[in-house]
């Protein structure tokens, strides 16, 4: 699925657990991670996007069909490898001075064994890191069951509910 590519590497506290900021773009691996990770979740938004499109979306055009004429935002991804398998990834996107965690979370086999938390902290600490003066992300009752906790354990609110 995944190979390495260059990148920033962090490790955690464990000896299995990395992460990897990709340094440069690569829509072949955000394609990948988006649909290996939301497929439980129904994130289906971007499913049958071209690999054309991914690249225009990672080179910050947005996700828009008829793409502006320059950059709209800085995508960063980060993966997320334990015992040496891609285990989850987030995506940050910039705009301004704001950042939103676009897509966050974690293949089926890394769920459950506690990576949630510390990879959450390093998706905040990295958008501190791009100059965010507001951070924040999007969820929904279509995500795991941890994932509101965790984001309220790491500090954020709900700004808004909305039911549909």
């Amino acid at each position: 699925m995944l190979t390495p590519k260059p990148a920033l590497s962090v490790q955690f506290g464990c000896v299995d657990i990395k992460l990897e900021k990709l340094v440069h773009a690569d829509a072949m691996i955000n394609q990948q991670m988006y649909l290996a990770v939301g497929g439980a979740w129904g994130w289906c938004d971007k499913a049958l996007w071209s690999l054309e499109r991914w690249q225009a979306y990672v080179d910050g055009f947005g996700d828009a069909e008829v793409l502006p004429e320059a950059p709209l935002e800085r995508i960063e991804t980060t993966i997320l490898w334990w015992r040496n398998k891609p285990a989850g990834y987030f995506e940050l996107s910039l705009v301004g001075t704001e950042v939103e965690i676009r897509y966050f979370g974690l293949l089926p086999h890394a769920i459950g064994q506690k990576l949630g938390g510390p990879l959450l902290s390093a998706a905040i600490e990295q958008a501190w890191q791009m100059g965010a003066q507001r951070l924040w992300v999007h969820t929904c009752d279509l995500d795991h069951a941890a994932a509101l906790p965790n984001y309220q354990r790491c500090g954020f609110q709900l700004y808004q509910t909305i039911a549909e």
